[in-house]
């Protein structure tokens, strides 16, 4: 298993995993996958290429089994993170946040950040054996918000 970045031009690549993703656990996403099948093609194009962001995809046998984006701004952080259920309990989860963590180490970032779904205790136990410690309160979900989430940081070392 490898973790790379995911290229400009494997931009319909990305988007069928991330759709997967949202069709096979939806909980663990702000976005919806109404709303993601509904983007023009510009739009996952543009995300391949935004500045200060990068979309990391784990491979194995050439199948993408695992997905993972870092933003910068506003603050370091871990987004979309998903590992297809096939490849759980591998350490597919947590390869891709050590190069995620190493993306942002490399970008001058001292800390990352995620959100994580409370409910969701297998993401929320990978999360600590990556390293992150709860960072302030949980708080309601912006789309649902009967669902909790809760701020999720660890220090980056050189």
């Amino acid at each position: 298993m490898k973790v790379r970045v995911v290229e400009p031009h494997e931009w319909e690549r990305f988007r069928a995993l991330r759709l997967r993703a949202l069709r096979e656990d939806p909980a663990a996403f702000g976005a919806t996958l109404e709303a993601e099948s509904a983007l023009a093609p510009e739009a996952w194009q543009e995300r391949m290429t935004r500045p200060g962001t990068v979309r990391l995809v784990a491979e194995e046998g050439g199948a993408w089994v695992g997905l993972v984006g870092v933003a910068l701004q506003p603050a370091p952080e871990v987004f979309g993170m998903w590992v297809a259920p096939e490849a759980r309990g591998r350490g597919v989860g947590l390869a891709l946040l050590e190069e995620a963590a190493s993306w942002a180490r490399a970008q001058g970032a001292s800390a990352l950040a995620l959100w994580v779904n409370v409910a969701q205790a297998p993401a929320v136990r990978l999360y600590e054996r990556a390293g992150f410690r709860p960072d302030g309160p949980p708080h309601p979900g912006t789309r649902d918000p009967s669902r909790t989430f809760q701020r999720m940081a660890r220090p980056l070392r050189s």
